[in-house]
């Protein structure tokens, strides 16, 4: 089961951390909406995919050695290759060499992701990770009446987390204590139940669905504008819960949204491309950054040329690398075909 609304949101997203990278490291803005936010509805998207993709194959008895082998070689083989060519520009030593080997594994999803990860952006991966582990027993919980409250208390506790983490208002200072799963594991509990009550009760023909349509667009607006002075400033009090809210209700509304067929390849090309584009974007940026004086010279030129090559790059790597080897994947498992799950 495929929706096209998440795969728009879902390369939206990509585009948007990706242009908060290049807008920072150039020098031009720091826009900390599009790369936070950016980045905290991958996981309420997760949770909302996973749930399409294997809601009824659980009820069918799929199991879970499989589940687990296909999630881990969807994230794996390009996070490995990204983490080694990284490992590779840096520098191998030994230190490195055992970090390759926690990110290989995505154990370092429990060990400070945020110190771990080899590659810029790869905490969250990392986390994701740990939330695959705990899907399963989400998706158990979702045909019950606990289902409310466990989505109420994940949603607290993180909220009382992340207020608690960044009371002293410095991001940076408290990345490592920060970049933990009790930070995020409501986007990603409350996003499992929405796509589970999605798979129950279905979408809804586009013209009555275009009121929702209008509010997505808004909220998405919203998310990129409403920022603090800091970053820190843009996750805590009211300001933190209405953006957490935001994107809870973006995911909860394109899940429902039926694409016009306009632009229906452009979702699709957007969802497939997503997570290349999230990996291996800052990758692109330094090596044209190091390998053109022109583009040193010209931080608004070295931006634009590296959205548009990541972006090609990362449709070259989908479709000669990903969907190969997801392909592969899951013939070797026999398991049902799903593009559902990214």
């Amino acid at each position: 089961m495929r929706v096209e609304a998440l795969d728009l949101v879902r390369g939206l997203c990509a585009l948007g951390v990706a242009i908060y990278h290049y807008r920072y490291w150039t020098g031009h803005a720091e826009l900390h909406n599009l790369g936070l936010y950016g980045v905290y509805m991958f996981f309420a998207l997760s949770g909302a995919s996973l749930a399409l993709a294997y809601a009824a194959r659980f009820r069918s008895g799929y199991p879970l050695s499989h589940y687990f082998a296909l999630r881990y070689v969807r994230l794996a083989p390009l996070y490995i290759a990204a983490a080694t060519f990284v490992m590779l520009q840096t520098g191998v030593t030994k230190v490195m060499l055992e970090k390759l080997a926690l990110n290989a594994t995505f154990l370092f999803g429990l060990a400070n992701p945020g110190e771990t990860s080899i590659v810029v952006g790869g905490w969250s991966l990392g986390i994701e990770f740990c939330f695959y582990l705990v899907f399963p027993a989400l998706l158990a919980i979702s045909k019950t009446r606990a289902s409310w409250l466990v989505a109420v208390v994940t949603v607290a506790l993180q909220i009382m987390f992340v207020n608690y983490v960044l009371a002293g208002g410095d991001l940076a200072a408290s990345w490592v204590r920060y970049t933990q799963p009790a930070a995020f594991i409501g986007y990603f509990c409350v996003g499992t139940f929405v796509g589970v009550r999605f798979v129950d009760l279905g979408s809804q023909p586009w013209r009555r669905a275009l009121p929702l349509a209008l509010v997505a667009a808004v909220l998405m607006a919203g998310l990129a504008t409403f920022h603090g002075r800091t970053a820190a400033a843009s996750l805590v009090g009211l300001r933190g819960v209405a953006c957490m809210a935001a994107c809870l209700a973006v995911v909860a509304i394109a899940i429902r949204l039926p694409m016009p067929r306009w632009l229906s390849p452009i979702a699709r090309l957007l969802g497939d491309a997503s997570y290349a584009l999230y990996l291996l974007h800052p990758i692109v940026f330094d090596v044209l950054r190091g390998r053109s004086t022109y583009l040193q010279r010209s931080p608004d030129a070295l931006f634009a040329v590296s959205l548009v090559a990541s972006f090609a790059l990362a449709t070259l790597v989908y479709r000669l690398f990903e969907r190969p080897v997801m392909g592969w994947a899951k013939a070797r498992l026999r398991g049902p075909s799903s593009t559902a799950a990214g």
